[in-house]
């Protein structure tokens, strides 16, 4: 039998006046257990009741209900039992552990276990309905919720992203899984780069605005698996057939085409991209294939990048090119390990080393000789490296151009570099603009037409170094 007596209690009309019945006792029974409970104090909403010593606040429904088992001590017989024996092996998500003591903890006396998880050696205690749902070790989940030194700690799984961290230390704290956010600095040119999540600097790296150079994670582990077959390629090729496009990759002795089509190709978090809608960046690579394909080219292969992780890249570059470029001897992680570095200071390296703007263009099989050239601007003011800018004039100067007619360059209002084309002529009949309009902004007369701004394209290698 399980009921209270409350006869007692002072009540106002129909209801029990608890406000008034502070101090008063109440006798219960509940199943093989009878005692008197003190009513001690009333917030209005619960009251707070005492039993041999022990005090608990309790919804006055709740005691009127009887709904006071545990508080006075009663067991169930599925209460008693234990569901799992010392000595058991549990199968949980993060692996087996094993049972080594059954006891109860907390103020609601809950079911509890010590246990020895069976793949790291971590020792910990973990409640009965946490078990029953699976979850086990608390240093194998992920993200973990324990360190275990020379387990799970940064400095053990990724020493290299743990000796980017501000506070070194740290490392020994967090789990590759942690999305605490640390501060880190770049190796390169030690800037502080703030408030990142360690998860991201692995799959990406640390991209640093002060010395980054521009080219996406994807390009360049391209790039990479390109240079380790030591196979000839050129980099942001621009065809005679289509001038103002440019090509991610062009490998001349198969007649191949690779283009890296991140995140804005397949509307993965888009809204727009210099200033072209989805479906005029769909339209685009469709132009760019068709234009391609009936001008020779054998093999126009498009490699889905639209997430900049190891594994996705990895995995989308060997599905779209292993038949075409026999990719079972790539070191992929030496791929990713320059993907997550950058070409201002390997442009350095080599500046340094004696070598010429002409010498590294072919090194870093760069399209144009001014891309190195805003590479090594970064890199003096970084400190890298100290150069003339009077002599990286003259190896401009030594880059053969087709001075008759002069090449121009077309940029957006911002002066951020579209497209070139050969002649005025070429880009007048293009882009339907009159020739004389794109000839007067070349020459300073105007500021703009239709929109874009044009600059003879030596003069526009000449902005690039001053």
């Amino acid at each position: 039998m399980r009921k209270l007596f409350l006869d007692d209690i002072p009540k106002r009309g129909n209801k029990y006046n608890w406000k008034k019945s502070i101090g008063h006792k109440i006798r219960f029974v509940y199943d093989e257990i009878q005692g008197t409970l003190e009513i001690v104090s009333y917030d209005g909403r619960k009251l707070n009741i005492k039993f041999k010593g022990k005090e608990k606040k309790i919804l006055t429904d709740m005691l009127v209900k009887c709904q006071i088992g545990t508080f006075v001590g009663a067991r169930s017989s599925r209460q008693e039992e234990f569901k799992y024996k010392v000595g058991n092996i549990v199968e949980t998500r993060t692996g087996n552990i094993l049972i080594r003591k059954c006891f109860r903890s907390g103020n609601t006396n809950s079911k509890t276990y010590e246990y020895e998880c069976l793949n790291c050696g971590n020792n910990d205690n973990i409640f009965e309905g946490n078990l029953n749902k699976m979850q086990g070790c608390n240093v194998c989940c992920n993200p973990s919720k324990k360190i275990l030194i020379g387990y799970n700690d940064l400095w053990t799984t990724h020493p290299n992203t743990a000796s980017l961290l501000k506070y070194k230390e740290m490392g020994y704290e967090l789990s590759h899984g942690s999305h605490k956010r640390q501060d880190f600095i770049c190796p390169n040119c030690s800037n502080e780069v703030k408030n990142k999540q360690i998860p991201n600097i692995i799959i990406y790296g640390l991209s640093c605005p002060k010395c980054s150079d521009g080219v996406s994670y994807p390009e360049k582990f391209m790039y990479n698996v390109l240079n380790q077959l030591n196979i000839e390629f050129e980099q942001q090729k621009i065809f005679s057939w289509f001038v103002g496009k440019r090509y991610d990759f062009y490998i001349p002795s198969l007649k191949c085409i690779i283009e890296i089509h991140g995140e804005q190709h397949y509307g993965k978090g888009f809204s727009k991209l210099n200033g072209l809608t989805l479906e005029e960046v769909k339209e685009n690579d469709r132009q760019k294939e068709s234009v391609a394909k009936s001008n020779g080219i054998e093999y126009y292969i498009s490699v889905d990048c639209s997430r900049s992780e190891f594994k996705f890249v990895q995995n989308s570059i060997f599905n779209r090119l292993n038949d075409t470029l026999k990719l079972e001897k790539v070191n992929w992680l030496e791929c990713h390990k320059y993907a997550c570095g950058t070409l201002i200071k390997s442009a350095s390296d080599l500046w340094n080393s004696g070598k010429k703007v002409l010498d590294i263009k072919e090194i870093m099989k760069v399209n144009s000789g001014t891309t190195i050239i805003k590479y090594l601007k970064q890199a003096n003011e970084l400190g890298w490296c100290n150069y003339d800018p009077s002599k990286i004039m003259k190896e401009i100067g030594k880059i053969p151009k087709d001075t008759t007619p002069r090449p121009v360059v077309r940029l957006s209002l911002n002066g951020e570099f579209i497209d070139e084309f050969n002649s005025r002529g070429q880009a007048s009949k293009i882009l339907s603009i009159y020739k004389s309009g794109i000839q007067q902004v070349c020459e300073g007369k105007r500021e703009q037409v239709k929109g874009f701004k044009f600059k003879y394209k030596e003069d526009y290698e000449m902005c690039l170094i001053k």
